[in-house]
């Protein structure tokens, strides 16, 4: 399979694409390469954001989030990243999220998310791919509202994530309703049946 044709944006540019079904076969790849490299240090690997939800049109460069046992293994994990392509972006802004991108000069194909396993960071961003996996409807809200920000700001990836940022929080903060909702509704198990008189 010829990776550059279904992944790959120049750097800070803003570009949607079709959904592809090589996208998820591209993650069950890179996800065995991570796994052979920083495997012992990681809990779970997982393919998140827009290229992981069905039908909808995505910035072609696979996002992948790996959860870590403990976060400061993260530190064991840059040279072997490294070998496969990975640079390392260092913390970002929100504290124990740590980054690296994959591409080949200024065309990027892959961001890595690496992060405490079930950590709030690790568990918003399950919530709302899981949900808009779920809800077509919304799925649909955020592809027009990505190809509407898409053509407002073709060239600045900065201001078109920042114009996402309302829409994720609501559908985030839905998910959390609905996971809340699901483990109150769960019935308590029954109890244990009497033994019979002897």
């Amino acid at each position: 399979m010829e990776e550059s044709s279904v992944l790959g944006l120049r750097y800070g540019a803003v570009k949607l694409a079709p959904h592809s079904p090589k996208w998820q076969t591209l993650f069950d790849i890179e996800k065995r390469i991570l796994q052979a490299l920083i495997g012992s240090y990681v809990m779970e690997i997982r393919h998140i954001g827009s290229t992981a939800i069905p039908s909808i049109y995505a910035k072609p460069i696979l996002d992948i989030m790996a959860g870590l046992h403990k976060l400061e293994d993260v530190t064991h994990c840059i040279a072997p990243l490294e070998t496969a392509g990975y640079q390392y972006m260092g913390e970002q802004a929100i504290p124990g999220w740590h980054f690296f991108i994959k591409g080949v000069g200024e065309i990027k194909t892959h961001h890595l998310h690496v992060v405490e396993w079930n950590s709030d960071y690790w568990i918003t961003h399950i919530l709302f791919q899981e949900y808009l996996c779920r809800h077509p409807e919304a799925a649909y809200a955020y592809e027009q509202l990505k190809r509407d920000l898409e053509k407002k700001y073709p060239d600045d990836r900065e201001s078109y994530t920042r114009d996402k940022t309302d829409f994720i929080n609501a559908i985030t903060e839905m998910a959390q309703r609905a996971r809340h909702h699901a483990k109150e509704s769960e019935e308590p198990p029954l109890p244990p049946a009497s033994m019979p008189p002897a």
